[in-house]
């Protein structure tokens, strides 16, 4: 990761127990009755005020993965976003992307926002339903940020009065517990990055939570063998012009922000095994998820078409 000169990276870990935090800017909305669900959100500026605008989600409730990108254009200046999310998989994708002609056409942002969550349940084949069970969450978030510096040893710093960074993203995780499913029992903001003065920024960011404390905390009691818990995570990113360059430095210029985020839970529990709703809903290996109902009607047409014509060949027995 580059100086800290550059970005303000904060990474803290905040435990809330029994409030509902879901994010203002989220369009994607579950109810948690299929026991996973994906969506995406694209939202994209450009020209002053940004009259040319697009905003919109795809996916949702019981969607095993969503992607969606989106453009626009006014004048000289350009917003982009790009999102993906994958329930089965624990990712998420953003990317955002911001051009104009500075300074006379400026106005442009791009902003992408991924969402899944997917229910987990501990089972064992050999221990007793109860068992106390130790549940970490690995997660991730990588990706780059390009923004344009001003030359001859200025600083690329954020202009105070638009009140907006020049890169902005949030990875936040839920732990839910069924059936009360509508009220995280603890939320995890894992990632938080706040860049007033980004010029350019590698991220490799990860770490490990502890599902299991955070369920004892909240329940009062042990996560078992038994248990059943959903895991919910919301990923965004934006880049937009938010800086004063210097004259000299006018011309086209371009922003962008390309960012993944995975988690995924794992038992230190000998014995003890975590299923995944989202992953017990995919496909047979090598049919696509679009194809798959397509495959079970032509199987079963298949089968109806052999058992007439076997009908049909077989001899009359006089």
């Amino acid at each position: 990761m580059r100086s800290s000169l550059y970005a303000l990276v904060v990474l803290t870990i905040f435990l809330i127990v029994s409030i509902n935090v879901q994010p203002a800017w989220s369009l994607i909305s579950f109810n948690y009755t299929s026991g996973y669900g994906a969506g995406t959100t694209v939202e994209a500026g450009a020209g002053p005020g940004y009259p040319v605008h697009i905003l919109r989600d795809s996916g949702g409730e019981g969607v095993l993965s969503a992607w969606d990108s989106g453009s626009v254009t006014s004048g000289a200046t350009t917003g982009t976003a790009e999102s993906k999310a994958n329930a089965s998989l624990g990712t998420l994708g953003a990317y955002a992307s911001a051009s104009w002609w500075y300074p006379y056409e400026t106005a442009c942002y791009g902003w992408a926002g991924s969402f899944v969550y997917d229910t987990f349940t501990i089972v064992s084949s050999t221990l007793p339903q109860g068992t106390p069970a130790s549940i970490t969450l690995p997660w991730t978030l990588e990706g780059s940020i390009s923004y344009p510096c001003p030359v001859h040893g200025h600083e690329c710093k954020g202009h105070p009065t638009l009140g907006e960074n020049p890169a902005w993203a949030q990875l936040i995780l839920y732990l839910r517990a069924l059936p009360s499913a509508y009220t995280p029992l603890s939320t995890f903001y894992v990632a938080n990055l706040l860049s007033s003065e980004v010029c350019g920024l590698d991220l490799d960011l990860g770490g490990t939570l502890d599902l299991s404390t955070a369920f004892q905390t909240a329940m009062g009691r042990p996560l078992s063998v038994g248990d059943s818990f959903i895991l919910e995570a919301f990923f965004h990113a934006k880049v937009g012009y938010a800086g004063s360059l210097p004259a000299r430095d006018s011309g086209s210029l371009t922003a962008d922000f390309l960012a993944t985020a995975s988690f995924k839970p794992v038992s230190s529990t000998a014995g003890a095994s975590i299923l995944s709703a989202a992953q017990q809903a995919l496909p047979p290996v090598g049919v696509p998820e679009s194809e798959a109902p397509t495959m079970l009607l032509v199987a079963v047409g298949l089968l109806s078409f052999l058992a007439l014509r076997r009908k049909a060949i077989r001899p009359n027995k006089t």
